[in-house]
C-alpha cells in the first residue's frame, strides 16, 4: 500500500514513553476511516475486538489491529525500553498498560530516525 502511494517515508507520533495521549494510536480509527474511502476492502469493524479498537493484552487486540503498519511502527523496539519504575519493559505510559506484542520486526521498512 505504501508503495502504491509512492511513499518513501512514514512518520509516526508516539506518546507511550512521554505519556502523550494525542499520538497516532489515539487517532488510528480516523486512519482506517479515511483509508476505507480509498480502499473498499478496509472495514472498520475488523479492527475492533470486544467492542474496542485498542486493548493492551494480546487477547484484547484484534489480529487485524496487531498487524497494522501503524501499530508496528509505534511499538517498534518499544519492548526494549523501561519507562516506569516497577513496570516491565514496553510499558505504555499514555495507555497505562504493557504492550501486547513487544517483538516487532520489519521486512520492507527500516528505521531511519527516532527522536525523543
Amino acid at each position: 500500500m505504501a508503495k502504491s502511494l509512492d511513499a518513501n517515508y512514514v512518520l509516526v507520533i508516539f506518546g507511550g514513553f512521554a505519556a502523550y495521549s494525542g499520538d497516532d494510536l489515539s487517532k488510528f480509527l480516523w486512519f482506517v476511516r479515511i483509508a476505507a474511502g480509498v480502499f473498499p476492502g478496509i472495514v472498520e469493524s475488523d479492527y475492533y475486538k470486544d467492542g474496542r479498537y485498542f486493548g493492551v493484552g494480546e487477547h484484547e487486540l484484534s489480529e487485524k489491529m496487531a498487524n497494522t503498519l501503524t501499530y508496528k511502527m509505534l511499538y517498534y523496539r518499544f519492548g526494549e525500553i523501561l519507562t516506569t519504575i516497577g513496570e516491565g519493559a514496553g510499558y505504555d505510559r499514555a495507555r497505562n498498560a504493557q504492550i501486547a506484542y513487544p517483538d516487532i520486526s520489519f521486512k520492507r521498512f527500516r528505521e531511519v530516525y527516532t527522536s525523543n
